[in-house]
């Protein structure tokens, strides 16, 4: 027998952590990419007047993990907001403000009346001197499954015993400067004359990263990698110019993947 529609509870889904700022924080999001952040959003606010940051000139929405739990995603959060220095901590005390989007799973027949933060996570996003809003999305009764007392989305995973994105990235760059060594320095003269976040310093984390797709099997042909560079750009497009350096960047990945297929697909 399937549970009664009042035995569903609201599934907490992740929290967006939109940044509103009106000077470009061009350290603060080379900080949270190579943190393994996503960017959800990355560009002119697009907020009328009447929101509480209608008046920022950008906006930069992320996620900062996947946990399945709310206190453990704020406290990763905070805790990179407490550990920023330098120009990074200049950003963030340069930002307008920030709003913390809570994400919850309900069932169509349910009423987003039902959802209560607790106030150990109020205290939490008060440290932050961040605004709160909740956001629902009705899902149909199919879609959830009662196992063991409790009631779950299928198939959702809790990946908080993974190692960080961080980590990740820095042993894939460190192995691809090793086994790519020339067409890592290519690659990564490429995004050093684009430039996408204007600070004219290194992008070998991000050079690494864009040769882990183009040795990617799908790649095929010059549109994929094209794509692939115009992906990666996204998350700089609130910058000046951004799409020209897309364009250029695109064009020269481009020469490079034709001149050296093989050793792309290879990786050696």
């Amino acid at each position: 027998m399937s549970p009664k529609v009042k035995d569903f509870k609201p599934q907490f889904l992740n929290i967006d952590f939109d940044i509103f700022t009106s000077v470009l924080p061009k350290y603060l999001i080379r900080h949270f990419d190579r943190l393994g952040t996503s960017f959800l959003y990355s560009d002119k606010n697009h907020y009328s007047e009447t929101h509480e940051f209608g008046g920022s000139k950008y906006l930069i929405s992320l996620e900062v993990n996947s946990s399945s739990d709310a206190e453990t995603i704020l406290a990763h959060f905070t805790n990179i907001v407490q550990n920023l220095h330098g120009q990074m901590k200049d950003d963030w005390n340069n930002i307008d403000g920030i709003v913390l989007d809570f994400g919850y799973n309900i069932l169509e027949s349910q009423s987003p009346n039902m959802i209560v933060l607790p106030s150990n996570i109020l205290k939490m996003a008060s440290d932050l001197n961040a605004f709160i809003k909740i956001t629902t999305y009705n899902m149909p009764e199919e879609q959830w499954e009662f196992k063991s007392g409790k009631i779950k989305l299928k198939a959702q995973e809790i990946l908080d015993s993974e190692p960080t994105l961080e980590t990740i990235y820095k042993n894939r760059m460190s192995q691809n400067k090793l086994e790519m060594a020339d067409f890592f320095e290519q690659a990564h003269q490429i995004l050093l004359q684009a430039d996408p976040l204007d600070i004219q310093t290194e992008y070998e984390i991000e050079t690494s990263e864009i040769l882990e797709l183009l040795k990617s099997d799908y790649i095929t042909d010059p549109n994929e990698v094209y794509k692939i560079i115009e992906t990666e750009f996204r998350k700089w497009a609130i910058f000046p110019d951004a799409h020209k350096k897309s364009k250029f960047a695109s064009e020269k990945f481009v020469q490079l993947w034709l001149k050296n297929r093989a050793r792309f697909k290879s990786g050696n």
